[in-house]
């Protein structure tokens, strides 16, 4: 198996978990969710297939979907690195990006944040 293929599969593999993680608390489940879930994949599916050689497009891709995180974290009663995972692999990974370190810095600086906020409402 080739470096492409561990890639596409631990994308989607990822995405898999992303789904499962926010239909199977049928408590909170909602028409915005699953909006939100729908939003996140699409944009997810485009920066990996149609924004790979512009890197304005994938960088506003990037924040984007930063943004659809913690709004995902927001309606999830569980925090899930799942949701991290397709975006460090496309930031690790796409030539064009210039400032990975920072990119990298604001995925860890969102986590603690998502992890933060969805520990104010479980408790």
């Amino acid at each position: 198996m080739n470096n492409y293929n561990l890639i596409t599969i631990t994308r989607y593999i990822s995405l898999f978990m992303i789904i499962l993680n926010s239909f199977t608390n049928i408590n909170h489940f909602s028409n915005y969710l699953f909006f939100l879930v729908l939003i996140f994949i699409i944009n997810n599916q485009l920066r990996y297939f149609n924004l790979y050689n512009k890197k304005i497009l994938a960088s506003v891709s990037f924040v984007v979907e930063l943004i659809l995180i913690f709004l995902l974290s927001c309606y999830s009663t569980k925090q899930s690195i799942f949701y991290f995972i397709p975006l460090i692999i496309d930031i690790t990974f796409f030539k064009h990006i210039i400032n990975k370190s920072l990119y990298l810095f604001l995925i860890l600086v969102s986590c603690f944040v998502t992890t933060f906020n969805t520990s104010i409402y479980t408790s």
